[in-house]
């Protein structure tokens, strides 16, 4: 079976952002298919920012709508869809999920 999940990137997480305090933030939005945070390979830290999958579409925009720029463990997070890619000075990759 194969589901379509509809991506959000969060930007701007601590190292105390954990997949449960993300899925507990972002499930009010829908349901969440997954959350992942990224870890730095050498340092095995996060890298700074995670994803959250969602199984419906309009919970995507709802999560964007409320979650942008709100605070999240002490800091300013940025919430876009992923794969959308922000004003950057360089290209580091596709920043899809």
């Amino acid at each position: 079976m194969s589901a379509n999940l509809f991506s959000v990137k969060i930007e701007g997480i601590t190292n105390s952002t954990t997949t449960e305090s993300l899925r507990e933030a972002f499930s009010k939005f829908g349901n969440v298919g997954d959350v992942h945070i990224p870890k730095d390979s050498n340092t095995r830290e996060p890298r700074g920012f995670a994803f959250v999958r969602f199984t419906e579409q309009s919970s995507l925009a709802s999560a964007i709508d409320s979650m942008n720029n709100r605070d999240l463990d002490g800091s300013t997070i940025t919430v876009t869809e992923a794969g959308q890619r922000r004003e950057r000075n360089s290209d580091r990759g596709s920043g899809k999920y």
